[in-house]
């Protein structure tokens, strides 16, 4: 084995010399092997159900000691590479290699570094593979079905459970429920249940431009329910007529009627307070009338289940609820005759029971609320309170890590830091081979003089002007990088080698910062004439986007210049390195 790689290595040096001297074909090889290996510890790391009630399991690679591992076998493997390279310091100082050459040496260190810091992506991959093999969608699909359903009869807060969430019967979804009791008239029909009180309305709603939303604000102040922003627009909603619904009402104490929220739907975005999630809503307050037709679907049949009063069928939806919590090994201590006792109650089916979250020594006891008026519903609530438990929260992990690491796209936005260290460690390493060791120190050195040079004059600067705009300051970095830059490319031949050698270094350095200030500059430009065009203050803006919006799409192309850039620049390499020495 020894032998085939000499000859490898030997056919390597005598035909392609600048591929031998970067062990890239090596290098790609070993850093291959490791990936099958990331890859297989990917494919095993979530095989049991319960790793995926943690936190963010598709970045668990960074949780877990593959990360450390991973780091390790990353800085052993660039600096034997980076070893092996420097035994060959001939090579750079009397082989003569063309431009292209050169450049190619470039983007096999680039190519090189990345495959070797990359670990994440082969670990991920394999865990991803194992998840979307072992739960498929079908699977996946099915399990939630029984969750979403079974999740509505989980009653461990009773405020789901209040008359403001009904949506049921059909009137209710079309109103607004008013609970904030200096906004309810109460010379018309209302109802109490405890110390809160409710009051239906219709909602009808006013279309204006975004720039003069705050004149309708202050009209609409005693009425408005919340608006949204539409393009241009806004749409403003406020209450109109006061309804009476008691027609329409089953019961108006705390019911399982009146559970309108969601345990959990793919593709939405959980807001955080582990009770409903945020849907493209028009407003805050009347959000859960608005909902998914899969959302109304389960609702739906939930209450063709509850007036049918089928106690088999009952007990056969809580079971299958068990089971999937089972299968995911969701802690619980509820078995379905138990709960069963607890839920059905066909007449009006009204909360008697309310479940903790996880064991009750567990429990941190809640903040008192400081709302006098809620004071007999908190007392009620309290006494209905039991010891039995099922971690809801911990299931919804389940599904929300499912549904990440099955649908989520791993290189988006990380693939950026993995490119701009690749870039940087690549850079670093290109500038010493093409100049020295001693120019590559001096050259850091000259860069920190004139970033203290630079940070020195802006801040005199501001202390006379305290009104120095961003502009300047990005205008007087441009110019300086800019200076470099010239200097690099039309006037290496005026300065004696060891400088120009510096100016060199510094312009392959200067080339990344100077084209993100330069997109700084335009947002900056962009910015000021939107608001210079509008009647209102910059935070109510609606202006072209900023680039930090857009900051993805700025990075790949602020590398692709670059590179371009230093592609070009190799011929200027060439010249420097042709230079008398004195």
């Amino acid at each position: 084995m020894k032998n085939l790689f000499n000859r490898i290595d030997q056919k390597l040096l005598e035909r392609y010399p600048t591929i031998w001297n970067t062990k890239v074909v090596w290098m790609l090889l070993a850093g291959t092997a490791l990936h099958g290996f990331f890859f297989i510890l990917g494919l095993f790391a979530l095989t049991d159900p319960k790793s995926l009630q943690s936190y963010d399991a598709l970045n668990s690679y960074f949780g877990s000691g593959s990360f450390f591992i991973g780091l390790i076998i990353s800085i052993l493997l660039i600096t034997l590479w980076v070893v092996m390279m420097f035994r060959n310091n001939a090579f750079k100082n009397f082989y003569s290699y063309s431009a292209g050459q050169l450049f190619f040496q470039f983007c096999s260190y680039l190519v090189i570094i990345i495959y070797s810091i990359s670990f994440y992506y082969s670990y991920t991959l394999g865990l991803q593979a194992y998840i979307s093999t072992t739960y498929t969608d079908e699977i996946v699909e099915q399990d939630l079905l029984s969750a979403n359903r079974g999740a509505q009869f989980v009653s461990q807060q009773l405020s789901d459970y209040t008359l403001d969430e009904a949506t049921y019967p059909e009137v209710l979804s079309q109103l607004h429920a008013e609970t904030r009791s200096n906004l309810i008239d109460y010379s018309k029909p209302h109802y109490q249940f405890a110390n809160l009180n409710y009051q239906f309305s219709t909602v009808d709603s006013v279309i204006t431009q975004r720039q003069e939303r705050n004149l309708f604000y202050a009209d609409t102040s005693a009425t408005r329910i919340g608006s949204r922003d539409q393009d241009d627009l806004t749409i403003i909603y406020y209450k109109d007529q006061v309804q009476d619904v008691s027609d329409n009402l089953i019961v108006i104490a705390p019911s399982y009627w009146h559970y309108s929220s969601l345990f959990f739907e793919a593709g939405q975005q959980f807001n955080g307070d582990y009770n409903s999630f945020i849907t493209n809503k028009p407003f805050d307050g009347f959000e859960r009338k608005m909902m998914s037709s899969y959302h109304r679907s389960i609702l739906s049949r939930n209450v063709e289940l509850m007036k049918s009063g089928d106690r088999q069928a009952f007990q056969e939806m809580l079971t299958k609820y068990l089971d999937v919590a089972a299968k995911y090994k969701v802690e619980t201590n509820l078995d379905a005759s138990t709960w069963m006792d607890l839920v059905y109650n066909p007449d009006t089916f009204e909360v008697k029971a309310l479940l903790q979250q996880s064991k009750p020594e567990n429990v941190i006891e809640a903040y008192p609320v400081s709302y006098s008026n809620n004071s007999e519903f908190n007392k009620f609530s309290k006494s209905i309170e039991t010891d039995y438990y099922i971690n809801q929260i911990n299931l919804r992990k389940v599904f929300e890590n499912l549904e990440d690491i099955k649908t989520s796209n791993i290189f988006n936005g990380s693939i950026h830091a993995f490119i701009w260290i690749s870039f940087g460690i690549g850079l670093l390493l290109f500038l010493f081979r093409i100049s020295s060791l001693r120019i590559l120190i001096f050259t850091i050195v000259a860069i920190g003089v004139v970033v203290l040079l630079l940070s020195f004059v802006i801040a005199f600067t501001s202390l006379i002007n305290n009104a120095l705009e961003e502009f300047s300051i990005y205008s007087l970095v441009i110019i300086t990088l800019l200076g470099t830059i010239l200097c690099g490319v039309f006037a290496l031949s005026h300065f004696r080698k060891f400088v120009a050698g510096i100016i060199m270094n510094m312009t392959l350095i200067y080339i990344v910062p100077l084209l993100f200030f330069i997109a700084l500059l335009i947002d900056e430009i962009r910015q000021a004439r939107c608001i210079a065009r509008t009647t209102i203050d910059i935070g109510n803006a609606s202006c072209y986007p900023s680039f930090w919006g857009e900051l993805e799409y700025l990075s790949y192309g602020v590398m692709l210049l670059s590179i371009i850039f230093i592609a070009f620049y190799c011929n200027k390499v060439l010249k420097w390195r042709a230079l008398p020495e004195s």
